[in-house]
């Protein structure tokens, strides 16, 4: 009785604590969705190892409309007297999206992007790429080499000179978006000439390969590295499963810093055993380790000045997962009683992502001891029960069928008496 009282005691404790901080969080943080800009879902062609569906591709390369062409820059006005843009790791990847399974592997170094200015292209209301854009010496061109990193049936990721990106960095301004609003603030490299004096970046990615004509991709986007982000290496969040039948759980994660923008994503990372969290390294974003997401939500900014600081939510869930925007393939499901680092890369060309925070999931106690009352129940009490009403039906049959019997003999009585009396002749002696 004193375990059920504590049990139900422990029980009270953490619902009201949940709705306490659910209450405050609700007061004190408001958020808002994030818009996408891109209005085909990426579900469609990045939760499995489906073919991409055919009518969002040309003929290998997916349409434009897909394409998240991007460049991620850090900016650190502090660190060099005559540099704010620099590239935050050793090489640069860019990822494009397609479906080249079967795209013959001898051609593959000729599949080739060229980064063409806008002064290069026909003034039309529909960009058009040539020839032309491939063979031209003021044109940077870069073709594909076989990697680890690329999955044939949904994107290739072409590696892109860092000399000729931070060329562009000096001779440019160049706008970079810092924030999930979209927000473009213009940079420039060399200060002998002011972000002024420069003219502003406006590049554009052509495709081609052996089989396949020029093809428009889109407009090369530069997204800005997040920096000074919360993080607590050390720290475990649990969570707790919600059913021990269905294993249902949820989890939000927010992050705070600067430059936070809408193409970072965060993902699961499952920790060996025998190995400590703070010793993992996040792996290349394209490891698909377990379970991703791109921020879902954003709070509303209250001080409008301030456009580089932000703080956005990240949402998991084992169900509903056509909600959430998953844009690689899971290696496996997350699994109660595994330990996990949740990693946060600023884009999906990232191969060294930085580690936010640990996670482990638990089935939940309560459910835990809902079980063991059931399975006491189901073994002990259950059987007893059906005992004692099976011994109780015995008892009532019986007290029923001797009531039957004197019943019976009741009834019988007055043929018994006369029986009695004729054997025995008692009618002549009362006659006389």
């Amino acid at each position: 009785m004193i375990f059920l009282r504590n049990g139900f005691f422990f029980l009270f404790s953490v619902l009201t604590s949940c709705y306490i901080n659910l209450f405050t969080q609700c007061l004190g943080e408001e958020f808002e969705k994030i818009k996408y800009p891109q209005d085909v879902t990426k579900i469609k062609y990045y939760d499995n190892s489906h073919k991409i569906d055919s009518k969002y591709l040309y003929k290998h390369v997916a349409k434009g409309m897909l394409q998240d062409l991007i460049v991620t820059v850090q900016i650190d006005k502090d660190r060099e007297v005559d540099k704010i843009l620099f590239l935050p790791k050793k090489k640069t990847y860019m990822k494009i999206i397609g479906d080249w399974s079967d795209y013959p592997k001898e051609k593959n170094n000729e599949i080739c992007l060229a980064f063409v200015l806008q002064k290069y292209f026909k003034k039309e209301k529909e960009k058009k790429c040539t020839k032309d854009f491939f063979t031209s010496g003021n044109i940077y061109n870069v073709c594909y080499n076989d990697n680890n990193y690329s999955i044939k049936n949904l994107y290739l990721y072409i590696e892109i000179s860092q000399k000729y990106l931070e060329k562009l960095f000096s001779s440019y301004s160049i706008p970079v978006i810092v924030n999930t609003e979209n927000n473009i603030i213009y940079f420039a490299n060399d200060k002998m000439k002011s972000k002024e004096e420069k003219p502003i970046l406006d590049l554009h990615i052509c495709y081609k390969s052996n089989y396949e004509t020029p093809t428009y991709l889109g407009k090369l986007i530069f997204n800005s590295y997040p920096i000074n982000i919360n993080r607590n290496k050390d720290q475990f969040d649990i969570i707790y499963t919600k059913s021990f039948l269905t294993n249902n759980w949820d989890y939000n994660l927010s992050i705070k810093g600067n430059y936070i923008t809408s193409y970072n994503r965060v993902v699961f990372v499952r920790i060996p055993r025998d190995s400590p969290p703070n010793k993992m390294k996040c792996p290349p974003f394209w490891d698909y380790s377990v379970l991703g997401s791109g921020p879902l939500h954003k709070i509303k900014k209250k001080n409008k000045n301030n456009i580089i600081q932000n703080m956005v939510q990240y949402s998991f869930s084992n169900k509903n997962i056509q909600n959430y925007y998953i844009p690689f393939l899971k290696k496996d499901e997350l699994q109660t009683n595994e330990s996990y680092i949740i990693c946060l890369y600023s884009d999906e060309n990232d191969f060294e992502g930085m580690q936010i925070i640990n996670a482990h999931f638990y089935i939940n106690t309560t459910d835990s001891i809902i079980l063991i009352f059931l399975i006491i129940f189901i073994v002990v009490f259950l059987p007893l029960i059906f005992s004692l009403t099976y011994l109780c039906v015995l008892f009532k049959m019986n007290i029923l069928k001797v009531k039957m019997q004197k019943l019976q003999l009741l009834n019988r009585k007055d043929e018994i008496e006369d029986r009695l009396k004729d054997e025995l002749n008692l009618d002549q002696y009362e006659s006389i």
